[in-house]
């Protein structure tokens, strides 16, 4: 697991390919930091947005991205004083320094590259929401207090989100009413994750009043279908309209004007999530334009271009799965995800059971009966 770098190139053939990374410098060695977060207390600057939850909810200067492996520290070049201005505070040594027992605080890191040679490659590098003043501002996002999106949304829902799994309005007050507004070329993807966040939303507040604005109230599958019909019957409001206006009140709450069927009505909620379609993001299009792979205008690969399998990239043992190939449920993403491993495996079968390259040399770290275990061998 190479976390927090960059492809920088991928060349050779099936079976002998030679990926080139540039692995950009965290200031903490992980392989001696633990994640105690002893260094988090001292550091004096505060108040940095915390990029993993879309910029709602604070970290110190030095944090931990994510929830999940690795569970390393890392420190933001922006806002660390030290790296700054070569002090912290009134102290040339750094106070995370010296709260740092393991000593895994290097300030001295560098980029590094590194070279990896495989034998395929799969790309899953996932979407990013489309927020574009165009299509966003007009609903208010930016502008409007408590207008957001599916995933910053999504963020607030999860009880390892910045509110520890409640939603809050920017006031710090739980929303009674909310509303998803499913925008343009959403397709039953982006209609689907409105009714699960509404669902999760009732789930969480059985008093909460949700509705979910969509065009076309299809989902296009049986399954989706049956949760469709269990989201209404949970007590989601499902209002095939088209949004004209939406603004704030005199109370800090939002208006939605719509048309349905030939009249206007206004619903006033107290927080309102735009769903909007889904683009690659910018580190992928990157990627595939170094790899010369065709893209579309949202930056997902070019299809129907007479490729044997929906996967395939047009790079022999290079293979795309998921939502790096467009919007798609999670369903579809896994069955992509093991038709790419099993490619990968067929393409590789050949090459089983013989020496390729020799063994990584391994240094073991010496272990204590009070060490926390590491997260991956919780869940053995």
């Amino acid at each position: 697991l190479f976390s927090f770098a960059d492809v920088v190139s991928i060349e050779g053939m099936p079976g002998d390919l030679t990926v080139k990374l540039i692995k950009k410098p965290r200031y903490v060695d992980t392989m001696k930091c633990t994640a105690c977060t002893d260094c988090f207390a001292v550091c004096p600057v505060g108040a940095v947005p915390m990029r993993f939850n879309f910029g709602r909810g604070q970290s110190k200067a030095i944090f931990i991205y994510s929830p999940f492996p690795p569970r390393k520290a890392m420190i933001d070049p922006q806002y660390c004083e030290y790296i700054l201005n070569g002090k912290c505070g009134d102290k040339d040594k750094p106070p995370c320094v010296e709260a740092c027992k393991p000593e895994a605080i290097d300030f001295s890191q560098k980029p590094q590259e590194m070279t990896v040679r495989v034998g395929a490659v799969i790309l899953a590098t996932g979407a990013d929401e489309v927020k574009g003043d165009a299509l966003l501002g007009k609903h208010g996002y930016g502008k409007t207090p408590n207008v957001l999106t599916a995933l910053e949304y999504e963020r607030l829902l999860s009880g390892l989100g910045p509110t520890s799994g409640v939603v809050k309005r920017g006031d710090g007050s739980e929303p009674k009413s909310v509303a998803w507004m499913v925008l343009e070329d959403s397709s039953s993807i982006g209609f689907m994750a409105a009714a699960a966040e509404a669902l999760g939303t009732i789930e969480k507040n059985p008093e909460a009043a949700v509705t979910v604005f969509c065009r076309d109230t299809n989902p296009g599958r049986d399954s989706y279908q049956a949760f469709y019909s269990n989201s209404m019957e949970a007590g989601v409001r499902f209002i095939n309209g088209d949004s004209v206006l939406v603004e704030p009140d005199d109370g800090g709450a939002i208006q939605v004007r719509y048309n349905l069927e030939g009249r206007q009505a206004i619903l006033t909620v107290e927080m309102l999530v735009l769903v909007p379609p889904l683009e690659a993001p910018a580190g992928a299009r990157k990627l595939l334009e170094k790899l010369g792979i065709k893209t579309n205008k949202r930056g997902f690969p070019e299809t129907g271009d007479g490729l044997s399998h929906p996967l395939d990239t047009g790079r022999p043992g290079i293979f795309i799965c998921g939502t790096a190939r467009g919007s798609r449920g999670i369903d579809d993403s896994v069955i992509e995800a093991c038709s790419a491993a099993a490619k990968s495996a067929v393409l590789l079968a050949p090459y089983k059971e013989t020496k390729r390259a020799p063994a990584p040399k391994v240094k073991p770290l010496p272990v204590k009966a009070e060490d926390e275990p590491a997260l991956s061998l919780i869940h053995i």
